[in-house]
């Protein structure tokens, strides 16, 4: 249609001139970032959404809360739409976000694992540790059957793989960066950061988030 229209364009022009028309661009999906109601889906609006915490394309006149969609429904910009979740027990090693009715799927706290898990590094891992998980789940001390032992346990029971007890603690000894997992070594004190508050905790590819070193987006 669009070359349709170009060549009659072409043919009454008195230059001779061509001129190139281009396809509109696409609207934006209900969702997505806005600021014009014209850059948004026909039947859509541009206005801030509580759930997005953004101004959004959003459904006109539509949902504002889940309460105004069935119990399986959930408000989706403006929208009701089918819930992913509205208990813990489909969303796996994760709780459902009830603010949204959708299950999380990384972890700031460990309310938001389900029961039985908890939060290590932004990812939900069962509390009932192994040899493969102690490092995380049981903050590098030794996974004895299934449990976590404490710190001051160490000297008789160990620490988790690559880790040493310094007495009082398991700690993961490093002189470089290659000799940890996701932090930055600590250099000062010879051994592995746990956590982060800033970016220079983290090794290349990962970001300080929620003072865990997350892959990079």
């Amino acid at each position: 249609m669009a070359l349709r229209i170009a060549l009659a364009l072409c043919a009454v022009l008195v230059s001779g001139a061509c001129l190139r028309l281009e396809d509109p661009p696409s609207s934006l999906a209900n969702g997505l970032p806005c600021e014009t109601d014209g850059q948004c889906e026909p039947g859509s609006v541009c206005e801030y959404d509580s759930s997005a915490f953004d101004v959004v394309c959003r459904t006109r006149d539509g949902c504002t809360g889940h309460e105004q969609c069935a119990a399986t429904e959930s408000c989706a910009f403006g929208a009701c739409v089918p819930a992913e979740c509205t208990q813990d027990a489909v969303c796996g090693a994760y709780a459902c976000n009830e603010a949204v009715r959708q299950c999380f799927d990384a972890c700031r706290h460990n309310s938001d694992c389900n029961a039985g898990f908890l939060c290590a590094d932004g990812e939900c891992l069962s509390t009932t540790c192994t040899a493969a998980t102690a490092a995380r789940v049981c903050e590098g001390n030794a996974c004895v059957s299934g449990s976590c032992k404490t710190a001051f346990e160490c000297e008789t029971l160990g620490c988790a793989t690559d880790y040493v007890c310094d007495g009082i603690s398991c700690i993961r000894p490093c002189s470089s960066d290659a000799q940890c997992e996701r932090y930055a070594c600590f250099t000062a004190l010879g051994e592995c950061r746990e956590s982060c508050d800033y970016q220079e905790h983290c090794q290349a590819g990962f970001v300080c988030r929620d003072t865990f070193c997350q892959v990079a987006p």
